[in-house]
């Protein structure tokens, strides 16, 4: 799945026309788990729009897995980075990690 900035634009626009940043799919995954998933910088800026306006880091899914764990399993550092920041109230108001929060600390590859 690829993040362009058309779809930068997009989420943005729908989070401006107040969409529900904490619905949920079948499988209960959210927006924020969609993007968690890809491991572009363009995840990591939807995932941090996403996070501003209101979408859970800690929302679990039917299987259990946050956004984090998935951006942990998907390898992406910097969307690591943002979901970790996101759960343990780390990113300033504008969506960026703050300062003196580790940037890799989240990430470690998952498996064999």
């Amino acid at each position: 799945m690829v993040a362009t900035t058309f779809h930068i634009r997009q989420v943005r626009l729908l989070c401006l026309a107040r969409a529900d940043v904490s619905a949920t799919a079948d499988g209960g995954g959210s927006a924020l788990h969609v993007a968690a998933r890809g491991g572009s910088v363009a995840h990591a800026d939807v995932a941090r729009i996403l996070v501003a306006y209101g979408a859970s880091a800690s929302h679990t899914d039917l299987r259990g897995a946050t956004p984090l764990s998935v951006a942990r399993a998907s390898g992406g550092v910097e969307v690591a980075a943002v979901m970790y920041a996101a759960a343990h109230n780390g990113l300033d108001e504008r969506g960026h990690v703050e300062a003196g929060v580790p940037a890799a600390a989240p990430w470690r590859p998952v498996g064999p």
